[in-house]
């Protein structure tokens, strides 16, 4: 991944975040897909699916990582933490 992606992804965390999930229920509806196919009941299927794929968030937290720099994150948050303090009390600035 390109240093330019994950810069943009820095500050577009909620499109990323969505993105993640979006995955995740793909591989997850897949999954299930396929075991539904071999016979199985379509419930039982889609639970056999999540208990393979295991912890959802640890996997979104991972692939997260993966995607973004964690500290451009970190100066972004910063950053706007900074401004909106300003922004609040310009004469204590």
């Amino acid at each position: 991944m390109s240093w330019f992606s994950r810069l943009r992804n820095a500050f577009h965390s909620k499109r990323l975040d969505g993105e993640i999930a979006e995955e995740i229920e793909d591989h997850l509806a897949r999954r299930a897909d396929e075991l539904a196919a071999r016979g199985m009941d379509e419930a039982e299927a889609r639970e056999k699916a999540v208990i393979r794929f295991g912890n959802r968030t640890h996997v979104s937290e991972m692939t997260r990582e993966a995607r973004l720099w964690s500290t451009v994150e970190s100066f972004g948050a910063d950053v706007r933490y900074a401004w909106r303090g300003m922004h609040k009390s310009w004469g204590f600035t």
